[in-house]
């Protein structure tokens, strides 16, 4: 059931954190409510992990979400949720998954040679519950595991800075914000239990962490059916992340280009 839901999750949903510069092309504003608005497309996306020797990833993807009144199927950072809206102030909740392991499901295992994960495992990663709220250009959220993995919460702030706005709907904007990692989710990303450690990889248990994080996103509508979307963050580990033996990096980068098609 497990690899039911991550597949249907990385096909869905590859690009959920383009949402917030998603216009109104879904003609969710004006269709009734009784009916699904759709979007379909594909996109590219390459991502580099902190990982000793960690090759960086590339990956090609379809791409389908949905809106129905309230309701969002892969929008928004959530495989399904809840969204409620009025003036400046958003709030809502869903459903998601949070896979930032060494042999993450979503992801696939990062490819490295370096001796320091010869015989290590990481468990999978989470389906979580996610919660968010935004006002005016503040955005907020928390997610909790609920699927007994790490059982752990994180949470992220961020204030969005736009950058331009072109006449046909061409934008970007720059979110600057920190996401924190509860220490049980530092160790169950990061640390090293006892059963796990060994000569090249000591028993390490990491604390809570800030990781300040920088997110570019841009769209261009093309036509009113078509819309080209680019998304890159890079995201700093904390000096407590950073000391943890199975971490080469300080920072985590991900690039992602998406086209796709609404229909009328």
């Amino acid at each position: 059931m497990n690899q039911v839901i991550y597949l249907l999750f990385t096909s869905v949903s590859c690009s959920l954190c383009m949402a917030p510069l998603s216009p109104a092309l879904y003609a969710s504003e004006t269709a009734p409510a009784e009916y699904w608005q759709l979007e379909y497309g594909a996109g590219t996306l390459q991502r580099s992990t902190p990982w000793q020797q960690a090759e960086s990833q590339h990956f090609n993807f379809p791409l389908l979400s949905a809106r129905r009144g309230n309701w969002r199927l892969g929008v928004d950072g959530a495989l399904l949720q809840y969204q409620w809206q009025q003036n400046s102030i958003s709030l809502s909740t869903g459903i998601g998954l949070r896979d930032e392991v060494f042999d993450s499901r979503l992801w696939g295992k990062a490819d490295s040679n370096d001796p320091v994960f010869d015989g290590y495992r990481s468990d999978g990663g989470d389906t979580t519950l996610q919660l968010r709220g935004g006002w005016g250009w503040l955005n907020a959220g928390v997610e909790q595991d609920i699927s007994s993995h790490s059982g752990a919460l994180t949470a992220d702030a961020s204030i969005t800075l736009p950058l331009f706005y072109l006449q046909g709907g061409t934008r970007a904007q720059l979110l600057a914000g920190t996401r924190w990692l509860s220490e049980s989710y530092s160790r169950y990303v990061y640390g090293i239990s006892p059963e796990q450690s060994n000569a090249l990889r000591p028993e390490y248990q990491p604390q809570q962490a800030f990781n300040p994080q920088l997110t570019l996103q841009a769209l261009w509508p093309i036509s009113p059916q078509w819309l080209l979307r680019l998304r890159w963050q890079q995201e700093w580990l904390d000096d407590t992340l950073q000391d943890s033996p199975l971490v080469g990096q300080p920072v985590s980068r991900q690039a992602m280009l998406l086209l796709s098609w609404s229909p009328d």
